[in-house]
């Protein structure tokens, strides 16, 4: 699982292995791992060398990266991998892109593309949603450290949210882990 932040390899793997308990099967037997990318930027490099390897792959993107010509919409069209899918003909409806951009196993927990200055579109706005005190009390505790805060967060709620669920659900399908 290549992933956008810092804080998303700190909460969503212990999510993943309490996937069980949500009605998912046993994610945490699956071998998977939860890698920070460090940014929409950084995803090419990782991909080249997962597919080198034949080594199956998702990514959990923000809200921004799902934008067409942003440079994770650049790099998966140089790389050959643009989704075969029937292309939104709506440069602003969020949720066709994101559905499109599954296709191509890019997924993403945002509700919109937050790329207004709001950074709503960020994993850490679903956590503000989920519990917006548990969040800065997270990320007083570590200091700002976001893997420290995101595993911080999850320790203290580890019920899947919903979106997170759903996430894991449509992610084990698309890499055939159920």
């Amino acid at each position: 699982m290549l992933c956008e932040g810092q804080t998303e390899p700190g909460a969503l793997p212990r999510w993943w292995n309490n996937a069980s308990t949500a009605g998912l099967p046993d994610l945490g037997a699956t071998n998977v791992s939860f890698i920070a990318v460090d940014g929409h930027n950084g995803y090419r490099p990782y991909i080249k060398f997962l597919d080198a390897y034949g080594i199956p792959w998702a990514i959990i993107c923000d809200g921004p990266a799902l934008r067409k010509g942003r440079k994770l919409s650049q790099d998966m069209e140089k790389l050959g991998l643009w989704p075969d899918a029937l292309q939104p003909g709506d440069d602003q409806d969020f949720a066709q892109w994101r559905s499109y951009w599954e296709c191509a196993g890019v997924f993403t927990l945002a509700s919109r593309f937050g790329d207004d200055g709001t950074k709503r579109g960020e994993f850490e706005e679903l956590l503000r949603q989920v519990d917006h005190e548990l969040l800065g009390k997270a990320i007083r505790e570590t200091g700002g450290s976001k893997p420290r805060a995101g595993a911080y967060f999850a320790a203290a709620r580890p019920a899947l949210p919903d979106s997170v669920r759903d996430l894991f659900q449509k992610i084990a399908e698309y890499l055939h882990l159920m």
